[in-house]
């Protein structure tokens, strides 16, 4: 929790401070903590616009995908 990223639709951002004010609390965002949470946003509520919400202060940068 003192290092807490997420991956979603290709953009990679640090939740860390975020994580306090998550309404879900802590523990469901740790659910797609260090990985790609795309998959589980979207389950759980598709219609949050996550960039408005995050991008501002969160983005760190951008996934890119190596060929296998």
């Amino acid at each position: 929790q003192e290092d807490l990223w997420i991956a979603f639709e290709g953009k990679i951002y640090c939740c860390t401070q975020y994580a306090a004010y998550h309404p879900g609390g802590v523990s469901q965002l740790m659910r797609g903590a260090g990985k790609d949470a795309t998959e589980l946003f979207m389950k759980v509520h598709p219609w949050v616009n996550l960039d408005y919400i995050l991008s501002d202060k969160c983005l760190v940068g951008y996934l890119i995908h190596e060929p296998a």
